[in-house]
This record gives structure tokens, sequence and C-alpha cells, in this order.
């Protein structure tokens, strides 16, 4: 384990191991579980209602190629495919949400943009 965060209301923690797949588990140890569909997630951070986390998926694994970086969401109650929140040739880094949950922060390689975050009521992971 390389990485470890607390979410917001202190009932979770989220890690990695070796810098990959982000894990979350109950705090008294218990329902640990992946909420990553891929090997290579990284830079995770935790919602503010602590029922998602927000991270970076680099897409071309092999190559490294920054500008295969993507930012994407997914709900802390189990595996899931994610939320795809960026689809371009620019790398995205350093997401995270605002302290009321209302819009997300990213850098990109070439700007800083703030978003919205998607109506997940619309595009549901599997597990929510």
């Amino acid at each position: 384990i390389d990485s470890v965060k607390w979410s917001p209301d202190s009932t979770m923690l989220a890690y990695t191991i070796n810098g990959n797949w982000v894990h979350v588990m109950n705090a008294d140890g218990s329902n640990k579980r992946s909420i990553t569909h891929t090997w290579f997630a990284r830079n995770y951070r935790w919602s503010p209602g602590s029922l998602r986390i927000i991270f970076v998926y680099t897409m071309d694994k092999w190559s490294l190629n920054i500008n295969k970086n993507e930012i994407y969401t997914s709900s802390v109650t189990g595996y899931g495919v994610g939320i795809r929140l960026t689809n371009n040739d620019v790398c995205e880094y350093e997401a995270q949400y605002s302290p009321d949950g209302t819009k997300i922060f990213y850098v990109r390689n070439d700007d800083v943009k703030i978003t919205l975050p998607p109506n997940y009521d619309d595009m549901p992971n599997p597990g929510e």
C-alpha cells in the first residue's frame, strides 16, 4: 500500500497498491473492494460527500503517453466502470471536487479548468 486517504466523513479509507487500482474499505478494515476498472488509476481524491472518488487514468499504460491521461469518477460502493469526465487529446491531471461538491477543478497541459460534475442520476455506475 503506497497511498492512503481518509474519506471526508471518516467512515472509509481509500488506498492504492503500487500506485495502481484504487481500493476502498470501511474504517474498521472490512468490506475491501476495488473501485477502478484499470490498473493505472492514480491521483485520486474523495468527493466531499464521501460517495465518489475522482482519479486520473492513463489510457495508454504501455507507452505512458502523458497525452492519454483522462479524468474519471467512480462510486465507492463497488467495482464499476467509472464515469469518464474528459475525452480529448491533452493531458489532464490533479482533479478534485470543490469543497461543496458543485464543481470539479482539474489541470490540463494547456489550461486550468473548472467544470460542473456530471448528473450522476443520468450516468449510474454498476452497484450504485
